[in-house]
């Protein structure tokens, strides 16, 4: 290559090229004729130097002579050669000084510390952050995108592989491995032999709380995205690229779809991209919002069709990917600096930051700063730089911060002591125990709660975990139940190191990294804020007490109190020699709710066996019994552990939404009937239980007071469903207008024209109940027997009471054969059983009986297929079978509730003839069943309300 003379930013530049030496010689010769800078071996300048003289003597006569070459012990190391680029501004520039110039024998060292940050305009790749230019191509194109893009795209893959490795291009999604080396993984020993598409998956899925990097990237500079993927696809030889987007992220996908049509119509990407003969599309995927979809396996699931859980490695994504093709995913910044990278050179991208920590990096601060924004700037800059010069420091100055968490709400948090000499890079971050992650700055001043803000990100993970693995699924409830006690001060002080050992355990179990995500802020609020937890918890002892202080709530103290009961023991709340007990930070509290209770049963029952209790403490052991007998109840009827019933504060908020829900009141008003019906028929119950006394007797005006009770209960209901008819018309009638429909079988109907036999008897039903509603409500009046007011009389009251109660028996009777018909049918059309390799003989293969090669060809095609097909039915069948169990387990419940409420207008018109007490047995285990539905809905509103 001839030798070129370049002048540039004010100084003159001369690059001598040789043979055998791809990077040249470059002397920089700045305004002062003193300053020199040399980057090359001893031995080509040495042997350049005769022709380097006579280029200089050729040059314009302002270009002063060059001086001549150093001595080697005036010499600078590579390192701080390769420090004193002159690609950045002239004061970047470090020059040797005069003394060291001319040889004296005193050398000086003119090399002053390094610093970073101080980004210049010319060198931030994403030029228009702020949105000061339109996001269209034509703007793009003035940045300097898509320029000599066709040349990159010709220079093959390997060129920008090496490129982006001489860059020192680390991840900028979070984890920081290098991106060369992951890009490389795709090109493989005889890729070109292997006849799969492959792919590019783009993770713009950016769920981290107070990330906000990606999203301005694909609002405000759409076209680097897209030029960034052609690129990147050609490193890895891609054929498609996919961008899995946030699905909250409406504006950002419109945009990012905008300049990806924008470059299919100017042929930038789709057939032929750019004019070089690469075949490359790009599409756009939205997600659902889950947090856990950022993992790069769980993305490929999720943009399958999957449910966005995590893969088992190995296989890799780079050998079995999206589709079962080599596929990458990348974060959106590291793909969008990409092109930056290939046109200015991977030297002058590692020219920034600290070793191994090289480039630039956008950077989302937000919290409790004067001016929260995204701003590009230097890898390994200051903190406190980065946060005085671009968000107007810390909101009342930097001695009123108290903590930082500096890349994201899954790092670790930082005190202020720590932020005043912290570098933002991986490796300074690393080395104080927490992470560079998303670079997502979050500020809190002194007036913030740490703990509270922990408690919270403990909430979100535990919200946001997929359930997969155990120690992610049970860790972050635990996590989340202990932090919100040491939110309120509720607590020891051994639990800290308690709750630091399990978030140890978590650390490294789980298949993706959310497990470290929610153990690490904990960890770092335990490192730093440990005398804070200490000082919530001795005050809070303090305004309440040392019972409520501890792990176990006031149940625990109360019991604690009784005459013959020790304090605690190994495992167990009661002392009891030998017994494990429930232990609720080592066994989780939903998954052993029932076993716990039972345990608290189990030792109450040998406290009422005793007789040498006192008649308070008897009192009271009998009312705690109830209560972990409903818990219990409430359990098996819900199916599954109620909402934070395992706390008192869990269990008085649920209850609070059960009772003033107008549904969940009137089934609490009929358990309590149902219960005080029991009551009256079994007078021994009250005796033992209700009104203990010795010996046991039951006064005749408690069971009167509790006849009563019971009937102005039923009173009480009957106001409360005064005008539910209204909704059972409403029912009814919709059920009768729809467009008729296929039963769940996919057969025709059988009891009508145009509609299946369950559905006319769910019309009967809805009318049925309407009607009985509407004589209800027609009644009340009448049987409040409220002197002075009488709407009908009371013999046609109770006339029409009595049919009223015939009504409910054939709407219940329609009802519940309605729940059978569908329950049959449901079972009657399982998923057809699958043998062998996993298809029916229908679907077999069948083979033709050549012998030939083209037959064993196509045989074993049509095999390949055939298993394929098997596999997708399999999957298929998985999910049948959940739903099938999902709506066999409701509708069996409502069979069940529907012929026990049977009994009760049977019994009332003497059609059957049982006792009172069963039925309160039939009416309170109907409750059960019945409120089961609206208990679960209740605690669905509150985690809905809490997130």
């Amino acid at each position: 290559m001839p030798d070129r003379v370049r002048h540039r930013a004010g100084r003159l530049q001369l690059e001598l090229r040789g043979p055998g030496n791809k990077t040249g010689v470059k002397w920089g010769v700045g305004r002062n004729p003193g300053v020199v800078i040399a980057r090359n071996s001893d031995a080509y300048i040495a042997g350049q130097r005769t022709n380097l003289a006579a280029k200089c003597r050729k040059a314009p006569s302002t270009t002063p002579p060059l001086p001549p070459i150093l001595p080697p012990h005036t010499r600078r190391a590579p390192d701080t050669d390769a420090m004193l680029s002159t690609r950045a501004a002239p004061s970047k520039a470090v020059s040797l000084s005069r003394t060291a110039v001319r040889g004296l024998a005193t050398v000086q060292d003119g090399t002053p510390k390094r610093t970073y940050g101080g980004l210049k305009d010319q060198d931030r790749i994403f030029q228009n952050l702020y949105g000061r230019y339109p996001a269209d191509l034509a703007s793009a194109k003035k940045m300097g995108d898509w320029h000599k893009t066709k040349e990159i795209i010709l220079k093959g893959h390997d060129w920008i592989i090496n490129e982006v490795k001489a860059s020192g291009l680390r991840g900028r999604g979070g984890a920081g491995f290098p991106s060369g080396l992951k890009w490389s993984f795709m090109n493989f020993k005889d890729w070109d032999k292997d006849t799969k598409p492959r792919y590019l998956v783009v993770n713009a899925d950016e769920g981290e709380p107070g990330t906000c990097k990606d999203r301005e990237i694909m609002r405000k500079d759409p076209h680097k995205l897209v030029e960034g993927c052609l690129v990147a696809g050609r490193a890895m030889n891609a054929t498609a690229a996919y961008i899995y987007i946030r699905g909250e992220f409406v504006y950002e996908a419109q945009v990012l779809q905008n300049a990806i049509n924008e470059a299919y119509k100017e042929g930038l990407i789709g057939k032929n991209a750019c004019g070089s003969g690469y075949d490359f599309d790009v599409f756009i995927h939205r997600g659902g919002g889950a947090y856990v979809c950022g993992e790069e396996t769980s993305l490929i699931e999720s943009l399958e069709g999957k449910p966005g859980k995590p893969r088992l490695k190995p296989p890799f994504p780079a050998a079995v990917g999206l589709f079962g093709c080599p596929s990458t995913v990348a974060n959106v910044e590291t793909v969008a600096v990409a092109p930056t990278i290939c046109r200015r050179g991977g030297s002058w991208f590692a020219g920034f930051g600290r070793e191994r920590n090289q480039g630039t990096k956008l950077y989302c601060i937000s919290g409790h700063v004067n001016n929260p924004c995204t701003v590009e700037e230097e890898m390994s800059i200051p903190l406190r730089e980065l946060i005085d010069k671009h968000c107007g420091g810390v909101r009342g100055g930097w001695d009123n911060l108290q903590a930082i968490i500096p890349g994201g709400s899954s790092t670790p948090i930082l005190p202020k002591s720590v932020c005043d000499d912290q570098l933002m890079d991986f490796d300074a971050l690393k080395d104080s125990q927490s992470g560079l992650g998303t670079a997502a700055v979050i500020v809190m001043d002194k007036s913030a709660d740490v703990v509270r803000a922990i408690a919270r990100l403990s909430h979100f993970y535990r919200h946001e975990s997929c359930g997969q693995c155990t120690p992610c699924r049970e860790g972050s409830k635990w996590t989340e139940q202990i932090m919100s006690r040491f939110e309120k001060g509720q607590g020891r002080e051994r639990e800290i190191d308690m709750l630091q050992e399990l978030t140890k355990q978590v650390e490294g179990h789980t298949i993706c990294a959310l497990g470290e995500a929610f153990a690490w802020p904990i960890q770092g609020l335990i490192r730093h804020f440990r005398p804070e937890l200490e000082a919530r918890m001795q005050n809070f002892a303090k305004e309440n007490g040392e019972a409520l202080a501890g792990d176990k709530d006031i149940r625990t103290s109360v019991v604690a109190r009784w005459p013959g009961v020790a304090g605690p023991g190994h495992g167990c709340d009661f002392g009891e020699p030998g017994c494990v007990g429930d232990n609720s930070l080592t066994r989780g509290p939903t998954l052993h709710l029932i076993t716990a209770e039972s345990h608290h049963l189990l030792h109450f029952a040998r406290v009422l066996a005793s007789p040498s209790r006192r008649f308070l403490g008897i009192h009271y052991a009998r009312l705690y019994c109830g209560y972990h007998f409903l818990i219990i109840v409430f359990t098996l009827g819900c199916g599954e552990a109620p909402y934070r019933l395992s706390t008192m504060a869990g269990i008085v908020e649920q209850f609070t939404a059960f009772g003033t829900d107008i549904v969940g009141l009137e089934r609490l008003l009929r358990f309590i009937q149902s219960v005080f019906l029991i009551l009256t028929s079994y007078p021994s119950l009250i005796a033992t239980y209700l009104l203990p006394s010795r010996p046991a007797s039951v006064h005749a005006s408690t069971a009167t007071s509790l006849l009563e009770l019971q009937s102005r209960l039923n009173l009480t209901r009957r106001a409360i469903r005064l005008f539910w008819f209204l909704g059972s018309f409403q029912a009814g009638w919709t059920l009768y207008v729809a467009d008729s429909a296929p039963s769940s079988s996919g057969g025709g109907s059988s009891g009508g024209v145009g509609k299946p036999l369950e559905t006319w008897l769910d019309i009967i039903a809805a009318s049925c109940f309407g009607m009985f509603g509407l004589v209800e409500s027609a009644t009340l009046v009448d049987l409040a027997r409220v002197p002075g007011v009488a709407l009908l009389g009371l013999g046609e009251a109770t006339r029409l009471d009595a049919q009223a109660q015939t009504l409910w028996f054939v709407a219940l009777y329609a009802s519940a054969l309605s729940s059978g018909v569908k329950l049959l049918r449901l079972l009657a059309h399982k998923p057809v059983p699958q043998t062998g390799e996993g298809f029916g003989v229908a679907d077999a293969p069948s083979g033709d009986g050549s012998g030939d090669a083209n037959g064993e060809k196509k045989g074993s095609a049509t095999m390949a297929e055939q298993r394929a097909l098997a596999k997708k039915r399999k999957e298929e069948r998985k999910e049948w079978m959940k739903e099938v169990n999902a709506k066999t387990g409701a509708l069996v419940m409502k069979l069940l509730a529907d012929m026990l409420d049977l009994v009760i207008p049977a019994s009332s018109l003497g059609w059957v003839k049982v006792h009172v007490g069963v039925i309160g047995i039939a009416m309170f285990c109907s409750t059960i069943l019945t409120g089961a539905a609206v208990w679960n809905r209740c605690a669905k509103q509150l985690l809905q309300k809490k997130a």
